[in-house]
């Protein structure tokens, strides 16, 4: 899985890759990907994928068609140049903010003086048609997190509850986390580096999904689930203490919460 684009099938034959995304049905969704799980959780005796995106909580989401990512020599100076971009109709703008881009690029300094100068150029107007030619793009189309259902053979995207999509999710877990039998989700996330502009993501303790069945999850707020760990959560993990099910979480720069779970 690339943290940028699809989510990408790969087998071994005859000791040679053989790329089998499109077969799976997974070459039309394309998300900020972060981490993954597969795991049959609606037991139908198929592994479907539960991935963890950007979410929809943020300025890269909202209100966009697409969020793409341009990788280029963009001027000729042998260094390659990567740039945050969005598709409005059937325009290409930058995202970043002027100050940052003539950084990267300071050719463009004298051209566009002001903001406002910059403010409705798009990226045809800003290089010429060989050197966009010659460009890498990966978008952006999915920034919730969910589970890729696996219908015979091929994957079908279900979101997960919005409060799933109110942060970075970073971390996923699966298992039974109320004794009932059926696998529950257990995310985890947030980002507290970014730049002004764009705002970090802070929105969740760790969040329960509860699995009520037929591919359907209920969100489980954390005063009624017990689980509350702030910070940037990176990875959550199901140990056994003493023949009983405990849940760690590790955070970026930060001590590990340990949890019992009462089932």
């Amino acid at each position: 899985m690339r943290d940028m684009g699809n989510i990408e099938v790969v087998s071994i034959k005859a000791g040679r890759p053989i790329v089998r995304t499109t077969e799976f049905s997974l070459d039309k969704i394309s998300g900020y990907w972060s981490s993954f799980e597969v795991v049959d959780i609606n037991e139908d005796g198929y592994k479907d994928i539960i991935v963890c995106n950007k979410g929809l909580n943020n300025r890269i989401a909202a209100g966009y068609g697409s969020y793409e990512l341009h990788v280029n020599d963009f001027d000729g100076n042998g260094q390659i140049e990567q740039l945050p971009c969005f598709a409005e109709g059937q325009n290409i703008f930058s995202w970043s903010m002027r100050d940052d881009l003539v950084k990267q690029l300071p050719g463009l300094k004298k051209k566009y003086l002001k903001y406002k100068d910059l403010a409705s150029v798009g990226m045809k107007e800003m290089f010429d048609q060989q050197t966009l030619s010659k460009s890498v793009v990966y978008k952006i189309n999915e920034f919730r997190s969910g589970v890729f259902k696996n219908v015979n053979g091929h994957f079908v995207f279900v979101p997960l509850p919005i409060q799933a999509q109110w942060t970075d999710q970073k971390a996923v877990l699966v298992t039974d986390l109320n004794g009932d039998g059926r696998k529950d989700i257990l995310m985890g996330g947030n980002q507290f580096k970014a730049k002004p502009e764009t705002g970090i993501d802070a929105a969740t303790f760790g969040s329960v999904f509860i699995n009520e069945g037929d591919m359907n999850f209920s969100y489980c707020q954390n005063i009624k689930s017990g689980i509350f760990v702030p910070g940037e959560i990176r990875d959550i993990k199901l140990i056994m203490i003493k023949n009983k099910k405990h849940v760690i979480f590790a955070r970026n720069n930060d001590e590990v919460v340990l949890y019992k779970l009462n089932i």
